[in-house]
């Protein structure tokens, strides 16, 4: 196996943001897959967990794929879902994110996992969405008009003048957004 990992061909020296990994940092995970060895660091590993598991429609109703290697599109095996938490847990020394961990206490069945802790994913989704949502986006506007009307009073409307810029109104009521999406 050691053999096959110094003489196989490597997809990628770049994280997903393009910027350049040295594969002997503590931080990098190398994933061999299909002949071919691919490069990670800890955050993107667990970003792309994250995103697959917590999927979602505009609903937020969970729909969950398994994680796919965004490089080839091949699933991750449940070897290399081990292999990768072992590594994070024991080499690197970091915090395992929450959605990961309870993945790992189910033995990465993915069943499981949907059905155990679905409030948890869809937490994690509305999450994901408030705080990466923009400006440009008019429907997460116009939702939080929506909430501004659906939480005020009769006496006390509150109304946000069309000419106030979207993205200072956009970050200004991220928490409360997250607050009203999970209610």
């Amino acid at each position: 196996f050691i053999w096959k990992m110094k003489h196989t061909d490597v997809i990628s020296y770049t994280d997903l943001y393009f910027n350049e990994l040295e594969p002997h940092k503590s931080h990098v995970i190398q994933i061999y897959q299909n002949k071919k060895l691919f490069y990670f660091t800890a955050k993107d590993f667990m970003m792309i967990i994250q995103h697959a598991l917590c999927a979602c429609n505009l609903h937020f109703d969970i729909e969950s794929t398994l994680p796919c290697n965004p490089y080839n599109k091949v699933k991750f095996t449940t070897c290399h879902l081990y292999n990768v938490y072992y590594q994070m847990r024991y080499k690197m020394r970091i915090t395992i994110s929450e959605i990961m961990e309870q993945w790992f206490r189910l033995g990465f069945c993915f069943h499981k996992m949907h059905n155990y802790y679905y409030p948890l994913l869809q937490k994690y989704a509305i999450k994901m969405f408030v705080w990466s949502a923009e400006s440009t986006r008019q429907n997460y506007v116009s939702h939080i008009h929506n909430m501004f009307e659906e939480f005020s009073s009769t006496k006390r409307k509150i109304h946000i003048h069309r000419d106030f810029p979207k993205d200072t109104l956009v970050e200004k009521t991220r928490d409360y957004m997250y607050l009203f999406y999970l209610l």
